[in-house]
């Protein structure tokens, strides 16, 4: 597999194979490519994870703030009610 390569996706380290051999990757060239997959793979999750955080604070922000705007509706209905 000349030229073959670990996926470059988002930032992900990208390694080549280029040696002249033939197409057979070595032990190194192989423990290489299993590394670099398992580092994006790693990257993956964390971007995910922080990803989901992320949303989770956006919902708690509204939410709170939803509820925040509740109370002042129902607030102002009592200022109403009491003129």
């Amino acid at each position: 597999m000349k030229g073959a390569t670990a996926g470059a996706g988002q930032g992900g380290a990208s390694i080549s194979s280029g040696g002249g051999h033939g197409g057979v990757l070595s032990e190194e060239e192989q423990f290489a490519l299993a590394i670099a997959a398992s580092e994006q793979d790693e990257q993956r999750k964390k971007q995910a994870e922080d990803q989901s955080e992320e949303e989770m604070m956006r919902r708690a922000i509204a939410e709170s703030e939803a509820i925040a705007a509740a109370e002042q509706r129902e607030e102002d209905a009592r200022m109403l009610e009491a003129i």
